[in-house]
């Protein structure tokens, strides 16, 4: 029996292409020496950015503990951080900080 669930780059393409249209930048995040690094970094027009880890439709509790740490030194230093399985919950956060940022 195929899954039909979409795959994680599936899901970050698609994310990566609504976003760009909303005048936002988006990068594949790899840091050389360092794991745990969130898939994707998202700078948001006004001085924002938004780490985001993609994770393909029931699959949240796949979360590495490297992850885990990664996203919480990043909440520590007041950065955002999203954990999730689907480009619209990632592109809502995205317009929400889009929405709250004086331009």
């Amino acid at each position: 029996m195929k899954d039909n669930k979409p795959l994680e780059i599936e899901i970050e393409l698609e994310f990566t292409s609504k976003v760009k249209a909303l005048g936002c930048m988006c990068f594949k995040l790899e840091i050389k020496g360092r794991k745990g690094a969130t898939d994707r970094l998202v700078v948001i027009p006004g001085g924002k950015v938004l780490f985001i880890e993609f994770k393909r439709p029931g699959k949240l509790h796949n979360t590495s503990p490297h992850q885990i740490v990664f996203m919480r030194e990043l909440r520590n230093i007041n950065h955002e951080a999203l954990v999730t399985d689907s480009y619209k919950q990632a592109l809502e956060k995205v317009i929400k900080i889009l929405t709250a940022t004086d331009l």
